[in-house]
């Protein structure tokens, strides 16, 4: 069998080896990828749970959006647990130190929250297109008891079908060189597992576009259909659909960050899949840009959104060294 596999796919069969693999690059190298990967991780970690406690805090945000926007964010979490944290092992030791069950592991974190947080954006997009284009309707309809119900139901379609997957390919992992992950294994017996598992890693990435597309679309057009009406009655001051459209704008750049994230990933693995590697230089930057994309969702929260800016600046002041400023800022509210 092993005769008829490709010579790539062969590489990766030394499932669990302790031969540290062949790695471009000198010590110093290795060094600023490791720096790199501990930094990601730090950042990734801190910044992300402070979005849960700032998210939270943020009364004045719509109960649905907290409650995506809160699910993203920890999926994002899991993703540093999962890929960040490990790759920092792999950069110190060159093999996968975690063992077959650390693979499973590995799989189980990553790609079920994968797709949650797919379907957590799209969500968040149509829950501000519902707002926008039929606000009566979205009130009634779009509750947050329905918004978790949907949520628990599909984080369980998504981990049953990983689960399906893996006990239909009897578990059979390994760490893929290279690519700072592990994967299904890739010989012959279980290459369509892995070939199906690969591909329907683009449908979530698909949908997100169609949904993103058509929603931003429309809200643009009803957005231009009302100004044009509050500039004929000659109001100036800023209403729901006005602050909604801005929302769905944040929640644009949010999806173009995620695309910009997982697309190159998912290429990658299925030109590594389909025996056309990528040079290791390029599957080493789609694996950072996959792992950065935790980092850059949080920043576009608090850059975007005033709430969520005012109540992060708040938080900081609060529990800072220098108290201070905070208690002299509440000082001068009482006075006001």
């Amino acid at each position: 069998m092993n005769a008829t596999i490709s010579p790539v796919l062969e590489t990766t069969l030394d499932t669990l080896s302790t031969t540290p693999e062949s790695r471009p690059g000198g010590p110093i190298e290795h060094t600023l990828l490791t720096i790199v990967w501990i930094v990601t991780a730090v950042f990734s970690l801190i910044l992300n749970s402070l979005c849960i406690i700032v998210v939270w805090k943020s009364c004045e945000l719509n109960g649905v959006c907290r409650l995506f926007l809160t699910t993203l964010t920890v999926c994002d979490i899991l993703l540093c647990i999962s890929f960040v944290i490990p790759a920092i092992g792999v950069s110190i030791t060159g093999v996968w130190p975690f063992g077959r069950a650390g693979c499973i592991v590995q799989i189980l974190l990553i790609y079920p929250p994968g797709y949650t947080g797919f379907f957590a954006i799209a969500a968040i997009n149509v829950d501000r297109y519902l707002a926008i284009a039929y606000p009566f309707k979205h009130i009634t309809y779009v509750t947050f008891r329905r918004s978790v119900i949907s949520l628990i139901l599909f984080e369980i379609l998504f981990y049953v079908y990983v689960v399906v997957m893996g006990s239909l390919s009897h578990w059979k992992v390994l760490y893929v060189p290279g690519h700072m992950q592990c994967s299904f294994s890739a010989s012959l017996e279980y290459f369509w597992y892995l070939a199906i598992f690969n591909i329907v890693g683009l449908v979530p990435i698909c949908v997100l576009i169609v949904v993103v597309t058509f929603v931003y679309v429309h809200i643009l057009i009803i957005v231009r259909r009302h100004k044009k009406q509050i500039a004929g009655l000659g109001v100036r001051q800023e209403d729901d659909v006005l602050r909604n459209s801005e929302a769905s704008t944040t929640y644009l750049l949010l999806s173009i960050s995620m695309l910009i994230g997982y697309v190159p990933y998912v290429i990658v693995s299925i030109l590594h899949m389909a025996n056309i590697p990528p040079p290791s230089t390029v599957i080493l930057l789609t694996r950072i840009c996959f792992a950065w994309n935790g980092c850059l969702n949080v920043v576009i929260y608090f850059m975007r959104n005033k709430t969520l800016k005012r109540n992060l600046d708040r938080f900081l002041k609060r529990h800072s060294l220098c108290t201070c400023c905070y208690k002299k800022e509440r000082n001068q509210n009482v006075a006001v």
